[in-house]
């Protein structure tokens, strides 16, 4: 009784201790302002390079160049959600900052979902297929 007491508690820790790490995971920061105009989309907040978000909301401007990225049937007027889906392990000089540019999974009404990152020498948004480069967790010592 006392040993399944004891599995019974580990078990709810290690929950917690995963949904509170998936929670904070959530959000970071590393957007870079000029992936709007890439990805052909009018964000309704653009948080700066520094600034944490976790999850933004876009009309499409410009159909084809989410096209070109793999985010295909949308038109212009279409909403989009933006969700951080973690950071990079090296950093860029963005305006005043220096960041870690974070990778973007973009999400259709239609169910379509496109994780993007960064591609080091340009910082254009690139489709990256399966694993992506860069996680949820932040690289050690930064």
């Amino acid at each position: 009784m006392k040993k399944a007491s004891c599995v019974k508690h580990s078990v709810v820790l290690i929950a917690l201790t995963v949904l509170i790490g998936v929670a904070l995971a959530a959000s970071g920061s590393g957007w870079v302002p000029a992936w709007a105009e890439q990805l052909g989309l009018k964000l309704e907040k653009t948080p700066g390079p520094a600034e944490s978000f976790s999850e933004l909301k876009a009309t499409v401007e410009d159909p084809q160049k989410l096209d070109e990225l793999g985010v295909e049937g949308l038109k212009q007027g279409d909403s989009v959600t933006i969700k951080y889906a973690g950071n990079v392990g090296w950093k860029a000089q963005v305006g005043d900052a220096e960041i870690r540019p974070c990778l973007v999974r973009i999400s259709t009404e239609t169910g379509t979902t496109v994780t993007l990152s960064p591609e080091r020498q340009t910082l254009t948004l690139k489709n990256s297929p399966p694993p992506y480069r860069g996680s949820m967790a932040k690289p050690p010592n930064g």
